[in-house]
């Protein structure tokens, strides 16, 4: 059986090798960092699925990657990061627990909003591990 937690810690450490990468805030992490722009990092686990009778499973789900900038600031900058964040996921074919994690789609940058003093833009990264 493959450790959920194996899976986030392999896409973390993918996403902490971006060259250029800002701050970044993980999952329940006490603060934000303090300066823009910023990343926070929130894992969505889905359901496994047996995929042979012999016991393979995928394990699939989705990294959302939201860029955030200062609102008021212009959105460049944010889709700028946003489309660096994707380039660095597409294609990525990493492992977790003796597993093969891929990337399995494009990542899907959504329309950014503001939210108080930040305008964020959402990277979704589709992934699923076959173990």
């Amino acid at each position: 059986m493959i450790r959920q937690t194996a899976i986030t810690d392999a896409l973390k450490a993918h996403l902490a090798a971006m060259p250029g990468k800002p701050a970044v805030a993980w999952e329940n992490q006490d603060s934000l960092p303090g300066a823009y722009p910023y990343l926070i990092v929130t894992p969505v686990r889905g359901e496994p699925a047996r995929v042979t009778h012999d016991g393979v499973h995928r394990y699939p789900g989705l990294l959302q990657v939201a860029v955030v900038v200062a609102a008021g600031t212009g959105t460049r900058a944010a889709y700028d990061l946003a489309e660096t964040v994707a380039a660095h996921f597409y294609g990525a074919d990493l492992t977790a627990d003796g597993g093969r994690l891929r990337i399995t789609d494009a990542p899907q940058i959504m329309d950014g909003y503001t939210d108080g003093a930040r305008f964020r833009v959402p990277v979704l990264v589709r992934y699923a591990l076959i173990a």
